[in-house]
């Protein structure tokens, strides 16, 4: 009885664990800024706040703990808004080559959503880095896409 029991929950024990060790993204969709804003404090750490713009929508976010990364994405209906992200002190402006090492770390993790890398080399693009967030902000398509990264 016991040789039957032990059959039974230790295959049953081994499926759990792996299961809950399959990581799957943490996904957050959020229509405009102010819907942004009634979420969980915690939940805010998946994006790059200091550069949020108050007209943002259509935002999507995936994140994973293991390893820690984050991909985002936000609309904007600002005019100058590289214009502002220039002004700040606490941006550094890469270039694509970066953005795309960064990428590259996460390449089995990239949303469908997320820009690709040939879309990465448009000139209207600009590359920007705030702490662990590497961002590209496309003025004309009105866009930003970012990489929360270590």
């Amino acid at each position: 009885m016991k040789n039957r029991i032990r059959r039974i929950v230790f295959p049953v024990i081994v499926c759990l664990l792996f299961w809950g060790c399959s990581e799957k993204a943490y996904k957050q969709e959020y229509k405009t800024y102010k819907e942004y804003l009634g979420i969980n404090p915690r939940n805010k750490s998946w994006f790059p706040e200091n550069v949020f713009p108050t007209d943002a929508y259509n935002i999507l976010n995936n994140s994973y703990s293991d390893p820690l990364c984050a991909f985002g994405k936000f609309e904007f209906h600002r005019n100058n808004y590289t214009e502002l992200l220039n002004g700040d002190t606490n941006l550094v402006v890469i270039d694509c080559n970066t953005f795309e090492r960064t990428l590259s770390k996460h390449q089995k993790r990239i949303p469908k959503w997320f820009i690709s890398t040939s879309e990465t080399h448009d000139v209207n693009n600009h590359f920007f880095q705030l702490d662990r967030f590497y961002l590209v902000v496309n003025d004309v398509r009105k866009t930003t896409h970012f990489i929360l990264s270590n």
